[in-house]
């Protein structure tokens, strides 16, 4: 429906403007359409719930560390809306009230330790649409490494000086945790299980959605 709608928009703007790289318009409306549902879905979710706060904070950091490791992809625009939603939403309805009750501290550094390792051993993960060029793999391996560093130090800080966001700090950290199990080939194969689940039931959407 997405690609449809994008499809529908280049070629008029491309109409107007007298231009014929209707894909290359395409693509960045696509791009745009999909980032703003994702945030009217995720922000009318979390508030509908009560979760606001805590899974804004999932997702975003989920999305950070993304950006710089990389990670696997659903089939479909629908089932990976579907799959992240509920990947931000179950841990941040579940542990809301944990997070209230513990420091993150007994988080951070097994967490931080665990993201290394993963980031060591696996990033870049590369979707199987868009492979990562092997001479930009060092690249994003200690971009990944700083990344994690800067979060862990910073969030110590602020566990410390400022408890009053512990929360916060709490929900960054199961942000990362859930983006370095997706990176593991655990984490590949579940992603793969839950498309193939969804391809067999026929749920969310075909490959045009």
């Amino acid at each position: 429906m997405v690609t449809k709608i994008s499809y529908w928009l280049a070629k008029k703007l491309a109409e107007k403007a007298e231009r014929d790289d209707v894909d290359y318009i395409r693509y960045g409306i696509e791009v745009t359409l999909t980032g703003l549902v994702k945030v009217i879905v995720l922000f009318s979710i979390s508030l509908l719930f009560g979760v606001f706060k805590e899974m804004v904070t999932i997702s975003l950091f989920f999305a950070l560390f993304r950006i710089i490791s990389g990670g696997v992809h659903m089939s479909t625009y629908l089932r990976c809306l579907t799959t992240s939603m509920l990947l931000f939403f179950i841990p941040a309805y579940v542990l809301q009230q944990i997070a209230i009750e513990i420091s993150p501290f007994y988080l951070l550094l097994p967490i931080y330790i665990f993201s290394v390792i993963v980031t060591f051993i696996y990033v870049p993960v590369s979707a199987a649409n868009r492979p990562i060029p092997r001479e930009k793999h060092h690249f994003f391996k200690w971009a990944s490494f700083v990344f994690l560093s800067i979060w862990f130090i910073g969030n110590i800080l602020i566990d410390i000086f400022y408890t009053s966001f512990h929360v916060i700090s709490f929900f960054s950290a199961i942000g990362i945790f859930l983006q370095s199990i997706t990176l593991t080939p655990f984490g590949i194969q579940l992603f793969h299980n839950i498309d193939d689940f969804f391809i067999r039931r026929k749920i969310v959407g075909g490959e045009n959605q």
